[in-house]
């Protein structure tokens, strides 16, 4: 019997390639004990936007901020992050001198203002006195209920209200210190709730208790961490619960710290993350040799450099009269841009199997499990990743030879296995097994050992 077709043509569109959210690499969130916003995060295109919101100039965000962007891959804006604030505490300069100055710069609800206290000669070697000097000023203002100073120059600092938001930032001689009741735990499952779009965390608290849960953290959320730290015990051979030491021990991939004196006044990390943000991993790179813009240099011995080396931990120094970071170490002897590209090529390669296998479900068809199916994903992973890795310099390919003539290949390899080799259990559930990916990551030279001769003559021949 003849079937009745109701159209003389008949066409349907299905869209297929369409574009899967990507792992980003290039925003970094900090982590900021403030109240200058109600959500947990906000982002910033550069740091005169964070003033205007709110941070004061010299705030511990403002200056990590500074040091990403002025780096020469700083990326398009960074997310500052927020915790919940316990106290507002200020640090003077402990050995200030007669007609230094110790200031602090504040934001209260949007007006910007600052506090500057002249050393006398009877305060010089008093902290207390140092503190007390600096902390009538701060007390005066309408916006502060106490300002006062313990024996030690740090002065805690009582707003008149809890609810406004108020920052201070360093000016000159002092330091900033907002404590949080809230462990970093708490403060990243909640921002990462709301947002999870960044591949490098930092944080305003350098206490070393909070850097290692940060790195607990990062370790198992695929990003990296950096941190800083000014404890000199970091570079003493004989201590061995300093935050570089606890690191090493704990073998972390995707934590990098660094020594700096004035880290807990410049956040070198931020300019550290300035270094290679909008850099993608697929690039060949390393963070040793780096310029640290904004950064002070540290001027330390052998034996301390040593020390920090052997602990996995990293410097800035100059060297020939320019800035250098020294190596780039993550705290398990690694480096941080072949940590950076492993992340890159686990989510970029999870990220173009998926799109295989989505690309075909929205055509109303499915990756065959078959050796020609499983070869549509191989190709797929050469032409997302692997390609780009090779083309932009991380993955090395071609051949050399060694000092005996025998070829040696650095081509990627891409073994999937075959359906004779997958067993019931995996055909069953559906499950491919034995698919793996091998590549040479071209890393780079940090050192170069050369010889020179000189000689008086030479004989033809």
């Amino acid at each position: 019997m003849a079937t009745v077709i109701p159209f003389t043509v008949k066409t349907t569109v299905t869209f297929g390639g369409r574009a899967v959210s990507q792992a980003g690499f290039g925003n970094a969130l900090f982590v900021s004990h403030h109240n200058v916003f109600t959500p947990r995060f906000q982002q910033y295109t550069d740091t005169d936007s964070m003033l205007e919101s709110g941070f004061a100039d010299g705030h511990p965000a403002v200056k990590w901020a500074s040091g990403v962007f002025a780096g020469k891959q700083a990326p398009d804006f960074i997310t500052i992050g927020r915790g919940a604030v316990d106290a507002y505490t200020i640090q003077v300069n402990e050995g200030a001198e007669e007609d230094d100055i110790l200031s602090v710069n504040m934001d209260f609800n949007g007006t910007a203002s600052s506090f500057a206290y002249t050393v006398l000669l009877a305060d010089v070697g008093d902290s207390q006195a140092l503190g007390d000097g600096l902390a009538a000023l701060i007390q005066a203002d309408a916006a502060i209920t106490t300002a006062t100073s313990d024996a030690n120059g740090l002065i805690t600092v009582v707003p008149a209200s809890l609810v406004t938001p108020i920052t201070f930032g360093v000016a000159l001689n002092t330091t900033i210190f907002t404590t949080t009741s809230e462990t970093p735990s708490e403060i990243l499952t909640a921002i990462r709730a709301v947002m999870d779009d960044y591949s490098t965390v930092s944080s305003e608290s350098h206490i070393k208790t909070d850097q290692d849960l940060y790195a607990i953290y990062a370790e198992t959320a695929d990003m990296l961490y950096l941190f800083s730290t000014s404890d000199t015990d970091t570079y003493s051979p004989v201590v061995t619960d300093d935050v570089f030491s606890i690191a090493k021990g704990k073998q972390y991939q995707y934590t990098t710290g660094v020594f700096n004196e004035q880290s807990d006044i410049e956040f070198p990390e931020g300019a550290m993350a300035g270094t290679f943000l909008n850099l993608s991993p697929s690039y060949n790179f390393t963070l040793n040799l780096q310029d640290l813009v904004g950064i002070t240099p540290s001027n330390l011995t052998q034996d301390q450099k040593s020390a920090l080396i052997t602990k996995n931990g990293n410097f800035y120094e100059l060297e020939y009269g320019v800035g250098t970071l020294k190596e780039g170490f993550t705290s398990n002897g690694d480096f941080i841009d072949r940590s950076r590209f492993g992340l890159w090529l686990k989510l970029r390669s999870q990220e173009s199997m998926f799109t295989t296998m989505k690309g075909l479900a929205d055509r109303s068809s499915a990756l065959a499990y078959s050796d020609a199916g499983i070869s549509i994903v191989r190709s797929n992973l050469y032409t997302d990743v692997i390609n780009v890795g090779i083309r932009n310099g991380a993955i090395l390919s071609g051949f050399s030879q060694d000092s005996a003539g025998k070829t040696i290949s650095y081509q990627p390899i891409v073994d999937t296995s075959t359906r004779a080799n997958q067993t019931n259990t995996a055909i069953g559930q559906r499950l491919w097994e034995g698919f793996e990916i091998e590549v040479v990551y071209n890393s780079s030279i940090h050192h170069i050992d050369s010889n020179g001769y000189i000689v008086n003559n030479r004989v033809a021949g």
